[in-house]
């Protein structure tokens, strides 16, 4: 595969979770604008695992996740159309190499997406100044390890 330009086509699913990524974090970007002189000078800043707030730091800090969530799903987006800087778990050959790449694929948007809704939660509700839903971290984890095992399994089970 190294060397040679690979091209895995995109469909109805790699949109939808493109779409979804950008609509949360294009709105709470325009909420935080919006928002901002309302927003108060000192927002929640650290959460316990539970959601609770454990910490608090100056509005700027709002920029933290947004930036981050941009850049993570922009990172992943370029990823994805690059297979060939994949480390991929398994040997590659002209029947399995559609179907391996494409789970990967998906695998890393599907990630991207989660990524950009958490961020885009958590900088809501820091610019709430509240505390986030108990379950949203383990949720989060749960939805990022969840969907890169039934991936790992898929590509291996596809060899």
């Amino acid at each position: 595969m190294r060397g040679q330009r690979i091209k895995v086509p995109g469909n109805a699913a790699d949109l939808v979770m493109r779409i979804i990524g950008i609509a949360a974090l294009a709105a709470v970007t325009v909420f935080v604008i919006v928002m901002w002189k309302r927003i108060p000078d000192v927002v929640p800043s650290h959460f316990t695992f539970r959601g609770q707030i454990d910490g608090y730091s100056g509005k700027k800090m709002l920029l933290f996740p947004l930036v981050i969530g941009w850049g993570i799903f922009g990172m992943v987006n370029l990823l994805s159309a690059i297979p060939q800087a994949w480390n991929i778990p398994v040997q590659l050959t002209a029947e399995n190499m559609g179907r391996i790449l494409r789970t990967l694929k998906t695998m890393l948007l599907l990630i991207g997406m989660i990524v950009a809704l958490f961020l885009s939660y958590m900088t809501f509700v820091m610019a709430r100044g509240q505390g986030m839903a108990p379950a949203a971290l383990a949720l989060f984890l749960v939805a990022v390890v969840l969907s890169t095992a039934v991936c790992t399994t898929r590509v291996f089970l596809q060899r």
